[in-house]
């Protein structure tokens, strides 16, 4: 859809609008994209400091069957 509104072969009132709605629509599908960058680097950190926490625990860390 955005390379329809960048040439000039839509013109007029609804032309307008499309583009500031199209607008908006970028600016949300960037704003979603940070988010889930920041998410994605969270959840990174989480898990390493999970995975250095379990090998602190050494041989008291639970096993899969539940056991320490």
């Amino acid at each position: 859809m955005q390379k329809i509104t960048l040439d000039d072969t839509w013109l007029g009132e609804s032309s307008v609008r499309a583009q500031i709605k199209f607008s908006a629509t970028r600016y949300e599908y960037k704003a979603a994209q940070t988010q889930a960058k920041a998410t994605a680097t969270l959840l990174r950190n989480a898990h390493e400091q999970f995975v250095e926490l379990v090998k602190q625990l050494g041989p008291l860390a639970p096993t899969r069957s539940g056991r320490a």
